[in-house]
């Protein structure tokens, strides 16, 4: 385990190792994998980048930053009454979930997914940056194409 100013120091490192660029080119290929299996891409973008950008908001609401960066600037305007935006989110899936079974099990790997990632980053780093975000909503968009493919 790393000493914390070396973790930070790492997360603040804008070079990208061979972890990073094996991570980038899975994703890429994953993706790329998922939209050819999909039968009907459209519904499960839309839900999937809908997820995403609320598993964002959703960390930014319940995770303080670790520095004053991008991040903070963006969590320095949120306040509680923005969970409203789940009302739309889960509309949104649940409207999905008529036609497509898959959107109830995305909502699923959602919050599994969000719940899963802050608590590993608060343990590990005790607070949240913008990379961090990033990864969440890559994380998730990938994760519910990932439930679409199951059909």
């Amino acid at each position: 385990m790393l000493p914390e100013n070396k973790k930070i120091k790492a997360l603040k490192d804008l070079q990208i190792g061979s972890g990073g660029l094996i991570a980038v080119t899975i994703y890429i290929i994953a993706l790329s994998n998922f939209f050819q299996i999909i039968d009907n891409p459209i519904p499960a973008i839309i839900l999937s980048q809908t997820l995403a950008k609320q598993g964002m908001l959703q960390l930014m609401l319940s995770s303080k930053p670790l520095w004053d960066g991008l991040a903070a600037e963006f969590m320095k305007g949120i306040k509680r009454r923005d969970y409203i935006s789940y009302a739309f989110s889960i509309s949104i899936a649940l409207l999905l979930s008529l036609k497509y079974p898959e959107a109830l099990l995305s909502l699923v790997v959602y919050f599994v997914l969000v719940y899963v990632f802050r608590y590993y980053v608060i343990k590990k780093y005790g607070g949240i940056n913008g990379d961090m975000l990033g990864a969440l909503n890559c994380l998730i968009f990938a994760g519910v194409l990932g439930v679409w493919c199951l059909q």
